[in-house]
């Protein structure tokens, strides 16, 4: 089960399953190639950061973090322990519309799998992010999906924000796919 049941600050608002894959990413986050994340995020603090997805374990981890600048701009960070990472441009954003967030984490994939050893983050079909990373390994469970439960020096311990919804796509960070487990809001 994802870490974030225990961890995350925001809202959670309904579980739904949905095909045949049902459930394959909560016990297996390797099953597709990106994460899809549906979130809003949280109007607030500027000169903050928040987790959006941590693995590994405490001195052997790596993170993806969203750091607020201002009331209408982003940055997502990578941060690998100890040695830090990649940092996206300023992104434009309204903190009051739901937003798409695709994820390709290397460590989410096989060790022989190529894309491995990158780091690709899209927003609303825009590659925000994309970067030569270096991961830590990561157990199904040492995944933990809004929250930094092994206190990652780069961001909060929970993102405040509203994560509506989480699916697994079979393809790259800016390509669809089909969806194998999601959180839906009423």
């Amino acid at each position: 089960m994802w870490s974030a049941q225990r961890l995350f600050g925001g809202r959670l608002l309904e579980v739904a399953r949905a095909g045949d894959a049902a459930g394959r990413l909560g016990s297996d986050p390797a099953a597709g190639r990106s994460l899809d994340l549906t979130i809003v995020f949280p109007a607030g603090e500027p000169y903050v950061s928040e987790p959006l997805l941590t693995t590994g374990e405490a001195g052997r981890g790596d993170s993806l973090y969203v750091h607020y600048v201002d009331g209408v701009t982003v940055r997502f960070g990578f941060d690998h322990w100890v040695t830090g990472g990649s940092v996206s441009r300023p992104v434009p954003v309204d903190f009051a519309v739901v937003h798409h967030v695709v994820l390709s984490w290397g460590a989410l994939l096989p060790s022989d799998d190529p894309a491995r050893k990158r780091l690709r983050l899209a927003l609303g079909g825009q590659v925000v992010l994309d970067a030569p990373v270096t991961y830590f390994p990561a157990r199904p469970e040492q995944v933990a999906l809004g929250t930094n439960p092994i206190g990652m020096s780069t961001s909060r311990p929970a993102f405040t924000g509203e994560l509506m919804g989480v699916g697994s796509t079979a393809g790259p960070a800016n390509e669809g796919g089909a969806a194998a487990f999601h959180l839906t809001s009423p």
